[in-house]
């Protein structure tokens, strides 16, 4: 399903949105609060734990997924690009609008948001951008002599529940800045873990 190759994933700092409690797509920008700043910082302080080197850092194009990012970024000194692939899951005429549990309800009693996406192409769009990303960091691995590093992905957290679907992992209320490491299992397992850093 993905390529055998292990990952980070951070949900972006608080944003404005998540303070309104309002339901924030992936067609609203919403910008962090001086808060969501604060936990990103907070997160970059312990990125020298990380039990393997980041290569890279690929963020959403959404400022508050690119923000937490940048902030992380002034300690790891990493290239970094923007993917419009991995934005939050499009909720359409309900974003910034609703409460996001009345629109998780809704989606899950199979209620597509009018001009948003369903669970369904929530997950085919992140597998297509995970599929992407992960090639192309094992192909990079392939041409370099050095340790082999693994990329960072800074985006959302359906972005988080639409790989626990994919990958038959389990993902439990994902909070902002929330970092996890996702990593296949031994060959003869054929899945996927993910571990909380």
């Amino acid at each position: 399903m993905l390529p055998c190759v292990p990952f980070y994933l951070v949900r972006h700092g608080e944003s404005e949105a998540n303070v309104a409690n309002l339901v924030a797509g992936g067609e609203l920008d919403t910008p962090l609060t001086p808060k969501g700043r604060e936990q990103a910082l907070e997160l970059a302080q312990r990125l020298h734990l990380m039990p393997h080197p980041a290569g890279k850092i690929y963020h959403s194009s959404l400022s508050r997924a690119r923000d937490t990012a940048l902030i992380l970024n002034d300690v790891l000194q990493l290239a970094c690009e923007a993917d419009p692939d991995i934005r939050e899951h499009m909720m359409g005429e309900w974003s910034g609008v609703r409460p996001w549990g009345a629109c998780i309800a809704d989606i899950e009693a199979g209620i597509i948001p009018p001009g948003g996406e369903s669970y369904d192409q929530l997950d085919a769009r992140i597998l297509e951008a995970f599929r992407r990303l992960l090639h192309k960091t094992q192909a990079d691995m392939n041409l370099s002599s050095e340790s082999p590093t693994i990329p960072l992905i800074v985006a959302h957290g359906g972005v988080f529940h639409a790989l626990g679907r994919l990958l038959s992992i389990d993902i439990p209320p994902i909070h902002n800045c929330t970092m996890l490491f996702f990593e296949p299992t031994p060959q003869d397992e054929q899945g996927w873990r993910a571990v909380f850093f």
